[in-house]
């Protein structure tokens, strides 16, 4: 599904999964009074797109992890098992791949699948920034398609690489059926 700019992909994306998150009766831990996702604290959400998610939509970025080296899966399971204690768990985890603010450094493929196995543990979606996955995707070592599989939704910006529009893809047989409720947040 292409959209005109990332953010409104980004946003969207937290959108549907907010949607998606403590809506069963069957889901035994419902999402919080005001929806939440886990983040970095040098997102690009956070500090380049005016923080539209928390004064636009009315999340609350929940920050995970250390200002100096990118999101590890280690340091966000500490809070989702906070989280957890509570009765309450994010609409989902963004990670952002290759982190821009810290000089583009990256989580490895193995850290991936152990954010993949995270989010099915606590069965939150696992949306990932990869604005400069095109870029960053060498460094992986694995194929673009075997990247995106381990997301539940996925940003890719084409604008960065090929000049051209950005782009939201979600992951095939994601449960929130992530791409046709994404058709309603385009203008």
């Amino acid at each position: 599904m292409f959209f005109i700019t990332g953010v409104c992909a980004q946003l969207s994306a937290l959108c549907v999964h907010a949607g998606g998150v403590g809506q069963s009766a069957a889901d035994p831990l419902p999402r919080m009074m005001r929806p939440s996702f886990l983040v970095h604290a040098t997102s690009h959400l956070l500090l380049h797109e005016e923080d539209a998610a928390r004064k636009l939509l009315g999340f609350t970025p929940l920050i995970a992890g250390h200002r100096s080296h990118p999101l590890r899966a280690e340091d966000a399971e500490k809070d989702l098992k906070r989280l957890e204690a509570v009765g309450c768990r994010p609409a989902c985890i963004v990670l952002e791949v290759p982190h821009r603010e810290l000089g583009c450094e990256s989580v490895d493929f193995d850290e991936l699948v152990a954010f993949r196995v995270l989010a099915d543990k606590y069965q939150v979606p696992l949306h990932v920034d990869g604005a400069r996955l095109f870029e960053i995707q060498p460094f992986l070592g694995r194929p673009l398609k075997d990247i995106a599989a381990l997301c539940d939704s996925l940003y890719i910006s084409f604008y960065k690489a090929l000049g051209l529009p950005g782009a939201f893809s979600s992951r095939p047989g994601c449960p929130w059926g992530v791409a046709p409720l994404l058709a309603r947040w385009i203008c």
